[in-house]
This record gives structure tokens, C-alpha cells and sequence, in this order.
């Protein structure tokens, strides 16, 4: 979900360690509602934290992000000249963090469209890391799960 409760990130963050009001929030990770939380996009954070013609992030995510707004400005060049300029093609954390990315963010569609912009920034990046693996896009939410009557089977 996009949004949640607060409480429901406050404790999750605690358990790993991480303070959703002064860790997550002072990034601009999440955005506080009332009563809820709202996980920013790349685009959200670009000015301060994920701008992509910064020389250093202070966060793998932050550099992540920049890396997405690269790619959601100029394209799978722009984003090629990011990971040149940064040297992050070359940094196995890095890619081990895009490859969390790919598996943890929701590759749910409407229609043939992401929902998630950073689904969509992902799945178009994997052409500049041939290593990372693409998991099964989620059903489409046009799609409503349904049980079947098979009254054959039943006599009927």
C-alpha cells in the first residue's frame, strides 16, 4: 500500500531499528497524514534528497531514486550517464538494493501501466544490469480474483 496507518510504520520501522519520524520523515521517505503515512515517489524527493546531478548521497535509496528520476527524465541514456558519473554500475550494494527494489515494490498495473512510477523506472533500467532479476508483474487490478462453481462435480 501507498498508504497506511502510522502506527503500522512507526512499529514496523521500530522493528528494524529505524524512527519513522526522525529517520524516515527527515529524508521525505513518508509523508504524515492524519492518522496515516505516504511512501514518497523519486519525484517527491528530487529537489533535496534523489536529484540526479548530485555528486553523493547520503542514502543507497537516495541514489536509487536520483537513478529513477535520471531514468523518468531523459530516458535509459539518462540514466546510463548517472550510473557513469556516480560509478554505481560498478557497486554490488547498489544493485543489490535495486534488486530489493525490484522484489518488494508492488508490479501491480492497470491496464499495461505500472501503478508504482518506480516499478516502471525498474523494469526499463534491468537493460544497464543484466544480472538483476525481474520477478512476475501482480495480477492487474482490473482483474478481480473469482472462485468457480463447479456443480457437475457436486451432483447438481
Amino acid at each position: 500500500a501507498v498508504e497506511f496507518p502510522y502506527d503500522e510504520a512507526r512499529k514496523l520501522a521500530f522493528a528494524v531499528g529505524i524512527d519513522v519520524d526522525g529517520d524516515l520523515r527527515k529524508i521525505r521517505m513518508l509523508e504524515k497524514k492524519t492518522g496515516s503515512v505516504v511512501i514518497q515517489e523519486p519525484k517527491e524527493r528530487r529537489v533535496k534528497y534523489a536529484d540526479p546531478e548530485a555528486g553523493t548521497f547520503e542514502h543507497m535509496i537516495d541514489a536509487a531514486h536520483a537513478l529513477m528520476n535520471a531514468w523518468r527524465e531523459d530516458g535509459v541514456s539518462g540514466a546510463d550517464a548517472f550510473l557513469k558519473r556516480t560509478r554505481l554500475n560498478a557497486d554490488t550494494r547498489f544493485q543489490s538494493l535495486l534488486q530489493a527494489l525490484l522484489n518488494v515494490i508492488p508490479r501491480t498495473k492497470k491496464g499495461s501501466m505500472f501503478i508504482r512510477p518506480e516499478a516502471a523506472a525498474l523494469d526499463a533500467m534491468t537493460v544497464l544490469f543484466p544480472d538483476l532479476k525481474v520477478p512476475e508483474d501482480s495480477r492487474p487490478v482490473s482483474q478481480p480474483e473469482q472462485g468457480s462453481l463447479d456443480l457437475a462435480s457436486k451432483g447438481g
